[in-house]
């Protein structure tokens, strides 16, 4: 995932708190619609979930996010703000996001992002026989991997928990991600929970 907010304070802020959260790939940051929209554009450096500023220097949130829809179909777009957000309902283009959350609202904003992310990446029901073959081949360790992150653990905290160095985490983390066919961490836990395969 990545942010998009003028504000300096609030970057850190979101900064901070995502990357606490554990179950996020926290890519770039940055003040300036044209860095996101850009790094939005390029494969490389492309966000599953872009959060983003109401209110931003020159423009609005909602017209970056349609910008980088017209370019990119597949980012989902959580609008933050630091006021009411009930007045950007009916602005146009309020489609392109999947939600406006407070910036205040600590609970509510990483499960709203979660909540994002999922809505454009589980599987259909048609996969359940790759499914079932996924959940004999993980791991007791990979799947407790995954659930520690489920659980809102973060890295330093798994490693610590499970007596792993950093590179040992990590390998576990590829393996499960590789058997699950999940581009990331979200979509990995994302389909175990589906899966039932956590306890």
């Amino acid at each position: 995932m990545a942010v998009l907010d003028n504000d300096l304070l609030s970057l850190k802020m979101f900064r901070m708190l995502l990357q606490r959260h554990g179950a996020f790939d926290f890519l770039w940051d940055t003040r300036f619609p044209a860095v996101a929209v850009q790094s939005c554009i390029d494969r490389v450096s492309r966000p599953d979930v872009l959060l983003v500023d109401m209110a931003l220097d020159g423009t609005t949130g909602i017209d970056v996010c349609h910008r980088i829809r017209q370019a990119v179909p597949d980012v989902r777009f959580v609008g933050v703000t630091a006021y009411d957000p009930a007045p950007y309902d009916d602005r146009e283009h309020r489609d392109d996001l999947y939600a406006i959350v407070r910036k205040d609202d600590f609970t509510g904003l990483p499960r709203t992002i979660v909540d994002a992310y999922r809505a454009g990446s589980l599987a259909s029901p048609d996969d359940d026989a790759s499914d079932d073959a996924t959940r004999h081949e993980l791991s007791p360790r990979e799947l407790e991997v995954l659930g520690h992150y489920a659980d809102g653990r973060t890295t330093r905290e798994i490693m610590d928990l499970m007596g792993l160095s950093k590179s040992t985490l990590w390998s576990y983390e590829s393996r499960a991600l590789s058997k699950l066919g999940a581009r990331n961490r979200i979509e990995a836990v994302a389909k175990c929970v589906r899966l039932h395969l956590l306890p």
